[in-house]
């Protein structure tokens, strides 16, 4: 909730909370899809509604961050004297995996974690011929 708040200023942020921002992004997808892809099975000993609790924990992670990754696709760097901030921004965030998490997500049973998904591809697609290129390529 916290980085998703971050992320959705009125102004970009500056490249190195951009920078950080990106990795926390990127960590708490990774494991977030981690766990899920695990089923939750690496907790043996623990009951059903708290399993379904965690469980309902990383789906709210997953959402925020996804949310985090719109926030920061849509913004128009270049307006606020970043040379070229834009693909710099969408190029970090690739380069983190960021977007392959999110189309990996596309196909959650959850739609709270989804419908974020979509909008950040949607944001790539409407960037540059580049941008959409490397998104199809994903």
């Amino acid at each position: 909730w916290c980085v998703s708040n971050l992320c959705r200023g009125s102004a970009p942020p500056t490249l190195r909370d951009l920078e950080f921002l990106i990795q926390c992004i990127s960590l708490l997808m990774k494991h977030g899809i981690g766990f899920k892809e695990k089923n939750g099975g690496i907790f043996h000993n623990i009951s059903d509604t708290l399993k379904d609790r965690i469980t309902a924990n990383i789906n709210e992670i997953l959402t925020n961050s996804a949310w985090a990754t719109s926030y920061l696709t849509q913004f128009e760097y270049d307006d606020v004297n970043y040379k070229d901030g834009s693909n710099y921004c969408i190029g970090r965030l690739g380069d983190e995996g960021v977007f392959k998490y999110c189309v990996h997500l596309m196909d959650s049973k959850v739609q709270n974690i989804r419908l974020p998904c979509n909008r950040v591809i949607g944001n790539l697609l409407a960037g540059t011929d580049q941008v959409t290129r490397n998104c199809i390529d994903l």
